[in-house]
């Protein structure tokens, strides 16, 4: 009788140690914001290319840009702090406030002299000072068409105040593209795409690119009277570096280089253009099935910086290190 007591006594005793262990275990809810919010941040010397992993559960911006002086901003994520503008920290682990907007910010350019661009639900943010003040100017010249809340994604680029701004509604019809000459004060519509995902890229004042899935166009007139470059597959789109005018367009499985604003092209051996430059000169680039790659040849050749394959959001240099998110 007492053996028999003390076996469900003993049974008791694992039943209630095992209750307590589910008890201390994370909700599956739980698991799975831990998991969304435990992003890499990685950071790359430039001297020696060491690698170092200095968080595996930070947060980080969605978008990451430097400034001219220095200042690492970002857009926070969608679900935190109603996409502010946030400016990081030279440990990467605290992001502070810089502007708050209660809507959907979807992309942020660095300009010349200090100046940075935001574009939002409603219009575009603008900071003189590095991102330190930012001042909220509304759209003047565009129809959005649709409500602007369900664009899939909006991006913008800049250089010398000349801004193309496109916005993809994620299906094949209104996909447009808008000129700014002015700072962003006024716009108009200069391409409009039945094609998903039209990005723009402002080389100089008389030289634009308009890219999307399946087509190349130019426009060397002040973005009007736009010409076909490419129609097809296998577009990687454009990169131009103002710090030593070299532009980059891949196209047709074929990378090219031109020192002269597209007057004449090198042909490449590959067809990967460079995603950044870094401050010892050298070209970065990330190959999706190979990791990430430096040239530090004007793109004829590319060796290997690392052998990550993961989706990488954002890779920018910060004092002489790189940022991988």
């Amino acid at each position: 009788m007492i053996m028999r007591y003390c076996n469900i006594l003993l049974v008791l005793l694992v039943l209630f140690i095992a209750s307590c262990k589910d008890d201390e275990q994370p909700k599956p809810e739980e698991i799975i914001d831990t998991v969304e919010d435990s992003i890499p941040i990685i950071l790359y010397d430039i001297a020696d290319f060491s690698l170092e992993l200095i968080s595996d559960t930070k947060k980080l911006p969605e978008k990451i840009v430097v400034t001219a002086n220095g200042n690492i901003i970002g857009i926070a994520p969608h679900k935190d702090l109603s996409n502010s503008i946030v400016m990081g920290t030279d440990s990467y682990g605290a992001w502070n406030e810089a502007y708050s907007f209660g809507g959907r910010i979807y992309d942020i350019k660095v300009d010349t002299d200090g100046v940075v661009y935001a574009i939002s639900q409603n219009g575009l943010l603008v900071s003189s000072d590095n991102g330190n003040t930012w001042v909220a100017k509304t759209f003047t010249g565009i129809t959005w068409g649709k409500d602007l809340t369900t664009a899939t994604t909006m991006n913008i680029s800049v250089n010398n105040g000349k801004i193309l701004l496109c916005r993809n509604w994620g299906d094949y019809s209104g996909n447009d593209v808008f000129y700014s000459a002015d700072f962003g004060t006024s716009f108009s519509k200069v391409f409009t795409s039945n094609v998903q995902e039209n990005r723009g890229t402002v080389v100089s004042d008389d030289l634009y690119y308009i890219t999307t899935l399946f087509t190349e166009i130019h426009s060397s007139s002040d973005a009007q009277n736009w010409e076909s470059v490419y129609e097809g597959v296998d577009i990687k789109g454009v990169y131009f570096d103002r710090t030593d005018d070299q532009l980059f367009v891949s196209y047709g499985g074929i990378g090219r280089r031109s020192e002269n604003f597209g007057k004449s092209w090198t042909v490449l051996p590959s067809s990967d253009i460079p995603l950044l430059k870094m401050s010892n000169g050298d070209y970065l680039s990330y190959f999706r099935t190979n990791g990430i790659y430096r040239s530090n040849d004007l793109g004829i050749s590319w060796l290997p910086l690392s052998d990550i394959k993961n989706y990488i959001d954002a890779i920018v240099e910060h004092k002489d290190r790189l940022i991988l998110n």
